[in-house]
């Protein structure tokens, strides 16, 4: 098979550019249409989130932007709950590089760091992989420098024990409230609308599980709570601020109907409990009052909430939506906020000066988003949540390649792997898959025990995690929604914390043909190597199977196995690879 590597691309690119969720909105009355003379003592606040390199719409998302800008002036604040990256060719084949370009355009003035952020490895071109003596972070550091906004992260902490100082030597090192060295600057103070307004940057306290683990290491992530805590009183205190807002790589979880929960003990729309509420946890958490108002990201939620007494603005992904809250009054005397509607971003815009800048990445991903990757009878839409055909698709896939190279019986893939909504109805091309796969994942193949198969499923299929693909195999499992409790609970890394990718909510596993997995039989099971290395939790087997029992394929990629499947496998029509009457991922009610 011929892989289409990260190498390979950028050398594309460069070649080329010298020649050339579910979401949510809950019903508000404070939440009006937008006003022709605003109150110049108002702040502006404008939220974007999870732009994962949506440059397709960079147009639309300016002319929205613009056009608040133009109302506004400066009186607006735009702020970012991170993920800029990951998710496009575009993106990718520059290693982000294109996304702040785009972003310096519209004058973002701030952005949160999150773990896509970091996807892209050291500051070299054409790999993601660190060799001995590079940087993980040496791209994320390189795009920062890049940037006219500022990039915030209170909480990714040097493990260095080191005492933190303001300057170490020539260069200005970052110190957070806590006294901790960090790696990015942990807040950013403006002016608008007459006022100090302190801006305090987090990332998803879970960012290790979910990121490679050679891209962090040197650094951790230390729990919001006590940096914010810590950073808004500084900010309060001795930097005078008149406001003090987050924007943070952490979110709400909403739930798409609140008036039909199957779910009633949950805390409706916007405030569902669970391991990815982060925003929800840290503002209970913190005493009312710390922070003036949040932007939020990370979950893919389109959310207008106040939690404990703070207004949360979460703006969804992809580009799709520009969120508006006022902030008038004062942090002593009363601070009120308004809410205005979503503004929805046009697929399309005439943005002359914006189009120019992206030009050189758009033609150097253009040949590749063209190569035929064959055909589907009806779209392969994706459900993070449950068992669905796009998720079987790549499980199948993945597994006969693996079974043509190394023997394997089954594969494992992850849903949070799956990023694009669905691989669309009619002729394919290689841009449809790299929508889907946009992540530089490879294959792996691990000689594991049934009992070790078993302790990996119950961590994939804790709703954790959503709902990844399988092959080759049949499970039965409890239907437990995210949040819920049961006995069911376990702490499996004994930090005292039972959490949603803990549970265990299997009743019984077999092959496809109803054999039941033998816990002392060996069995070979095709995965990704970002879930080897231990994300998703997935560490927790991982870290205890030998290396030897672990064979990678770092030239053989997962959107690369797709592309070549439907190639060999025209017309893949989803009725075959997903059946209600016949599930290979069965839900029962929890008991």
């Amino acid at each position: 098979m011929r892989s289409i590597s990260l190498l390979s691309l950028c050398l594309l690119f460069l070649v080329m550019l010298w020649t050339t969720s579910c979401s949510t909105l809950s019903s508000r009355d404070n939440r009006q249409p937008r006003v022709a003379a605003p109150d110049p003592n108002e702040l502006i606040l404008v939220a974007t989130s999870d732009f994962h390199a949506a440059l397709g719409r960079a147009e639309g998302l300016a002319s929205v932007l613009r056009s608040l800008k133009a109302q506004y002036g400066e009186q607006m604040l735009h702020l970012d709950g991170g993920d800029l990256f990951q998710g496009s060719l575009e993106g990718n084949l520059s290693k982000g590089k294109s996304i702040v370009d785009f972003f310096n355009a519209v004058g973002l003035d701030a952005a949160a760091i999150g773990n896509h952020d970091l996807d892209f490895g050291p500051a070299t071109i054409g790999r993601i992989s660190v060799k001995g003596g590079e940087d993980g972070m040496g791209n994320i550091k390189a795009r920062v420098r890049q940037g006219r906004f500022k990039w915030l992260s209170a909480n990714i902490v040097r493990t260095s024990k080191a005492r933190c100082r303001q300057h170490h030597g020539a260069q200005i090192e970052h110190c957070n409230a806590l006294g901790q060295r960090t790696v990015f600057e942990p807040h950013a103070i403006f002016q608008r609308a007459g006022r100090k307004v302190c801006v305090i940057g987090v990332t998803s306290f879970g960012t290790p599980a979910i990121t490679r683990p050679e891209f962090i290491k040197g650094v951790h992530f230390e729990e919001l709570r006590p940096v914010v805590e810590a950073e808004a009183k500084h900010l309060r205190e001795k930097e005078a601020c008149d406001l003090v807002l987050l924007t943070a790589h952490a979110g709400l979880l909403c739930n798409p109907d609140p008036t039909k929960s199957e779910h009633p003990h949950l805390d409706g729309h916007c405030k569902l409990e669970g391991d990815r509420a982060e925003m929800l946890r840290l503002l209970r958490e913190l005493p009312e009052g710390t922070l003036d108002a949040v932007v939020a990201g990370h979950t893919h939620m389109l959310a207008q909430e106040a939690v404990h007494g703070t207004p949360v603005l979460e703006a969804g992904t992809g580009a799709k939506s520009v969120g508006v809250l006022h902030l008038s009054g004062a942090h002593d005397t009363g601070l009120r906020a308004r809410y205005e509607a979503f503004m929805t971003v046009p697929e399309t815009a005439s943005v002359p000066d914006i189009t120019a800048t992206l030009k050189p990445y758009r033609d150097s991903a253009s040949e590749i988003r063209a190569r035929p990757s064959g055909s589907a009878t009806a779209p392969f839409v994706k459900n993070y949540g449950a068992e669905n055909a796009l998720a079987n698709l790549i499980a199948d896939s993945i597994r006969l390649m693996a079974s043509e190279v190394a023997g394997a019986d089954f594969a494992l893939i992850n849903a949070g792997g799956i990023r694009g909504e669905q691989l669309p109805a009619g002729s394919l091309t290689y841009a449809d898959v790299f929508n889907v796969l946009p992540f530089d994942n490879s294959l792996t193949v691990v000689n594991m025990r049934g009992a070790e198969l078993r302790r990996l499923l119950e961590i994939a299929l804790s709703g954790g995690h959503g709902v990844g693909g399988i092959s080759g195999l049949r499970v039965k499992r409890q239907a437990a929604a995210p949040g819920q409790r049961g006995s069911w609970d376990r702490d499996l890394d004994g930090d005292g914390k039972k959490e949603d990718w803990e549970r265990n909510l299997i009743v019984e596993i077999t092959d496809d043909a109803g054999t039941p997995l033998d816990d002392e039989k060996y069995y070979k099971v095709a995965t990704m190597d970002f879930l080897v290395s231990g994300g998703d939790h997935e560490a927790v087997v991982y870290n205890d199977i030998p290396a030897k029992r672990k064979q990678a394929f770092p030239d053989i990629w997962e959107r690369d196995i797709l592309s070549d499947y439907l190639k060999k496998h025209p017309d893949v029509n989803p009725k075959d690879y997903y059946s209600p009457a016949r599930p290979r991922v069965t839900n029962i009610a929890p008991r």
